[in-house]
């Protein structure tokens, strides 16, 4: 029975009797198994037949398995003295015992390359080099450089406690940042001194009242009157901010209390009362017997204290009936009127906010039509801010009637939802017709 001794790459001897058929190849379920060297995974097989050893190249197309230097394709039988190449293996046939050996091909020795002597003359020419070039940029540098400026030492710095005049002349003067830290820094030197003190108390008044008045002009540029009032009532008494504001807030007051006494009416108890105090509380503050008495002054005369010339009074007096045709008609003819070339830029502004007013009117009456509380009241809340502008004291009719209907519509809506037990919706949509008026 033949016996394989096989010689690894690192000199280690394996005997393996050929019993039957031996596997050789890289894979772990070879009965060989050789994992380096370019062993492919199924290699080739070794049996023993009819006394001799068989070798079976299992990749017939590849050839990686040589035998005296010739590739193997299919079986090749061995005789003793046979030279088998399994990749960087080397498989040899003992004379008499039938036993093959295996040992790795040594690798042809690496030719050394000639040592060459290191350059120590190039490197010393070279250090000279940057020598020389050193020592010439320190002498430039040297030589262009300006001759050295001394400053005297600097003088001691004034005493800022000397003279606090400066610094008060300030804080008496208009309320501002610049005063309040004048004020500060007087009291870090006289921490009792009187005049100091009392800017330090009024400044911050004035200063915050002067932010409310600017935030209530906001307001009142965008319409909100009941917003620019809270802002108006917030500024403290006693001050410049609360003198510059006394007039816009019996202004803005009326409009709110018209406004507070029109809801009032409109509505029923509960919803009426919270409108119904606002009434009584700003009549009683402000006054106010005037926003019954205002209604009574005609249309026109009204128009006419803000619209000097006739014939665009005529324009708004149609516009605030309801007659958007004839408003229209009337500006085209100042339009095309020569003479009343002046009057050219106010009528076509007017016209164009008067064609978008309509228009969005008609938006929010299709959007009611359709029951979307939400586009409808988007497209008149725009149709409100128009109207505003073309009418600051008045309602136009068209107005009115789009409060009215939207507000008939909304509860219309939230009957609908409460009937269906889903009273998020219809509280949303009787909220949207209240805050319409």
């Amino acid at each position: 029975m033949p016996t394989l001794v096989i010689r690894g790459p690192d000199g280690t001897l394996v005997e393996r009797e050929l019993v039957g058929r031996l596997t050789v190849g890289c894979d772990d379920d070879n009965d060989l198994v050789l994992r380096t060297g370019g062993v492919e995974k199924r290699h080739a097989n070794f049996f023993a037949e009819g006394g001799e050893v068989v070798l079976e190249e299992l990749d017939a197309s590849a050839a990686k398995t040589l035998v005296d230097g010739e590739p193997v394709r299919g079986r090749k039988r061995l005789t003793p003295g046979v030279r088998v190449l399994i990749g960087d293996y080397e498989v040899r046939i003992k004379p008499g015992e039938q036993q093959l050996s295996v040992r790795k091909v040594p690798a042809a020795p690496l030719e050394r390359a000639p040592v060459r002597p290191f350059p120590f003359t190039l490197v010393l020419a070279l250090f000279a080099v940057a020598l020389v070039g050193l020592v010439g940029a320190g002498l430039y540098r040297r030589l262009s450089a300006e001759p050295e400026v001394v400053t005297p030492p600097p003088a001691a710095e004034a005493d800022p406690c000397a003279d606090l005049e400066p610094q008060l002349r300030v804080a008496r003067g208009p309320a501002s940042p610049a005063a309040l830290a004048a004020a500060d820094a007087v009291l870090m030197c006289d921490p009792l001194n009187e005049e100091a003190n009392q800017a330090k108390r009024s400044i911050p008044r004035e200063l915050d009242g002067q932010a409310h008045l600017t935030r209530a002009k906001e307001f009142l540029e965008l319409g909100r009157d009941e917003q620019a009032l809270d802002e108006l009532e917030a500024i403290a008494p006693k001050t410049r901010a609360a003198e510059l504001a006394l007039p816009l807030s019996g202004e803005v007051a009326l409009r709110v209390a018209a406004a507070a006494k029109k809801s009032c009416d409109t509505y029923k108890k509960p919803l009426s009362t919270p409108h119904c105090e606002t009434y009584e509380r700003l009549t009683k503050k402000y006054g106010a017997k005037e926003p019954t008495t205002a209604a009574t002054v005609p249309l026109e005369e009204r128009i006419a204290k803000r619209q000097p010339d006739r014939h665009l009074q005529a324009a708004l007096v149609d516009w605030a009936k309801g007659r958007f045709g004839d408003a229209k008609v009337k500006l085209q003819k100042v339009l095309e009127n020569p003479r009343l070339v002046v009057l050219h830029a106010q009528a076509r502004a007017m016209q164009k906010d008067l064609e978008n007013a309509d228009g969005l009117y008609k938006i929010g009456e299709r959007h009611l039509e359709k029951g979307d509380l939400t586009k409808a009241e988007k497209a008149l809340r725009d149709a409100f801010e128009l109207d505003a502008r073309l009418l600051p004291e008045d309602t136009s009719a068209s107005r009115k009637n789009a409060e009215r209907t939207f507000a008939a519509k909304a509860y219309e809506v939230g009957v609908v939802h409460a009937r269906r037990q889903n009273w998020k919706e219809a509280c949303t949509a009787w909220k949207s017709g209240f805050a319409m008026f």
